[in-house]
């Protein structure tokens, strides 16, 4: 039972939801089971209905992709391969209208996602590590692959 929705109070006290009662196959109360004769006649919990209703909060919506500058979970809507984070349009505004950023090139978050990202060897000017070496349980690089893990078993 994840919801009460539409709450039917039983003749023995108990209230149930009517789409739970509707599966039972036996019309009698689950917690004591006292027999009851329809589903139609039985009355609606209107108080327990109307608490469910006020204390019903709407869980704040996540961001799908989120800012990695902002404090508050907001929406980005690009990614600068430059910085390598999202940001949203505020955020990109802030920091993108500085002379010394002005040059970054930044694509849209979705555009961004479907790509794979792959880490950065620093020993071989930036290649991916698009490599695992089994043997040393390690991301490797494709000279690094040759290099240092010649006779080693790979994942690509």
């Amino acid at each position: 039972m994840d919801e009460l929705k539409d709450p039917k109070v039983l003749p023995c006290g108990h209230t149930f939801c009517s789409k739970c009662l509707e599966q039972q196959k036996i019309l009698s109360c689950s917690l004591c089971r006292q027999p009851f004769s329809s589903l139609s006649s039985l009355p609606s919990n209107w108080i327990l209905h109307q608490w469910i209703h006020q204390n019903k909060t709407p869980q704040p919506k996540k961001p799908q992709t989120p800012c990695s500058n902002c404090e508050k979970p907001k929406d980005a809507t690009l990614w600068c391969n430059q910085c390598q984070i999202f940001c949203c349009a505020q955020c990109d505004t802030t920091v993108h209208s500085l002379k010394a950023f002005q040059n970054h090139t930044r694509i849209g978050t979705k555009e961004k996602l479907k790509k794979p990202t792959f880490q950065k060897c620093e020993r071989h000017g930036g290649e991916e590590h698009k490599y695992y070496c089994l043997d040393c349980k390690a991301l490797v690089c494709g000279v690094c692959k040759e290099d240092d893990h010649g006779g080693h078993k790979s994942l690509s």
